[in-house]
């Protein structure tokens, strides 16, 4: 089990979203200490995780709850399209840091075609 300061710090999530997700039901930790303090287990922090990349995908909190608490819902199939994305993420800022080490180098080319045209066909944007 897990501190909110915690998941925090392992999610990047402030404590202050984790207290609010947890005061609308979002993502209600597993269990409380004898003081009240919130303690998460790994199947929270998954849950967790599922939410923010919904949340990254422009779900709002309200589509987020019903779509994590429907009966259909596939938490593989989640893990599997966020891996998706993050991969595609990792290539374009790839193209985009390939884009600027290339007009870095060669200040006198004034377009973006011109750039382009020196890379690679495969790295083309």
């Amino acid at each position: 089990m897990k501190t909110i300061k915690q998941v925090s710090k392992l999610s990047g999530a402030s404590v202050r979203t984790l207290q609010y997700y947890d005061n609308i039901h979002l993502l209600t930790p597993s269990q409380r200490t004898a003081s009240g303090y919130r303690l998460y287990s790994d199947y929270d922090i998954a849950k967790l995780q599922q939410i923010l990349f919904l949340k990254e995908l422009g779900f709002s909190l309200k589509d987020i709850r019903e779509l994590i608490n429907h009966p259909s819902f596939d938490q593989s199939l989640v893990f599997h399209k966020q891996k998706e994305l993050l991969c595609a993420k990792r290539r374009h800022v790839g193209q985009v840091f390939r884009f600027w080490s290339v007009s870095k180098t060669a200040p006198h080319l004034t377009t973006v075609q011109q750039i382009l045209n020196l890379l690679p066909r495969s790295q083309n944007l």
